[in-house]
């Protein structure tokens, strides 16, 4: 049984073009979200790292572990008030994660991406003042 449930799913995978979307998104991503990878301001620089549909940004702060939790829950408080859903990853919360559904609508995962964007630089310029 759980044989032919596996195999249903990699033809549905195959049948429906979902590794090359997951492609198509990672992508997109790279072409809205590229310009934050290697960004440096004061004492944060950011990596962006893309897998296909799975998307994380790092925030590289030269301060306190705390310093940076509280930056990357900003990120996340301001993503959710505008709509978007945002996880924390790493070893010590210093990642905002990303996974768009495979099926999300170019428009939209534009529109997302640029919301991400536009929260970090919010969050970023209220950390020089």
């Amino acid at each position: 049984m759980a044989c032919a449930a596996g195999l249903a799913l990699l033809e549905v995978i195959q049948r429906d073009g979902l590794l090359q979307r997951a492609v198509t998104i990672g992508d997109t991503v790279q072409r809205c979200l590229g310009h934050l990878h290697g960004y440096e301001l004061n004492d944060v620089t950011l990596e962006l790292r893309v897998k296909g549909a799975m998307v994380a940004l790092a925030f590289h702060v030269r301060a306190s572990p705390e310093q940076v939790a509280a930056l990357v829950a900003e990120v996340l408080r301001m993503g959710r008030e505008r709509g978007i859903l945002l996880l924390r990853g790493g070893l010590a919360g210093e990642t905002v994660r990303m996974l768009p559904p495979l099926v999300i609508e170019d428009e939209a995962l534009e529109e997302a991406l640029s919301v991400v964007a536009s929260v970090v630089d919010t969050v970023l310029a209220q950390r020089t003042r």
